[in-house]
């Protein structure tokens, strides 16, 4: 699904782990308690997303893009962030890749 437009989708509890999304489009999409496990979303665009309780460990998110994205409660354990940009996003609880906590 590399490349997929799912701009604005209502994705709620879906389980992509291990998948394929490189470049995907994730546009104000709702990823409300989405597994991302593994998953390749290098490049992709997370603009607005809602990623609450999402657990995104192991994820490859390097050039991402989770501007203003809703990321309270996710987890990004040994997740790849380099170069993820991460203006604006909202951080509560979040895990991040060092596995440090964000209040």
């Amino acid at each position: 699904m590399a490349e997929a437009n799912l701009a604005g989708a209502d994705l709620t509890g879906i389980a992509l782990d291990f998948a394929f999304l490189r470049s995907a489009q994730f546009v104000h999409a709702k990823l409300v308690q989405a597994r991302l496990i593994a998953a390749e979303l290098d490049e992709a665009d997370l603009t607005g997303a809602d990623l609450t309780d999402a657990d995104a460990s192991g994820a490859d998110l390097r050039e991402a893009n989770l501007t203003r994205a809703n990321l309270a409660g996710a987890s990004f354990r040994k997740a790849d962030m380099y170069q993820t940009k991460l203006d604006d996003a909202v951080f509560r609880g979040t895990i991040m890749p060092d596995d440090t906590e964000r209040p």
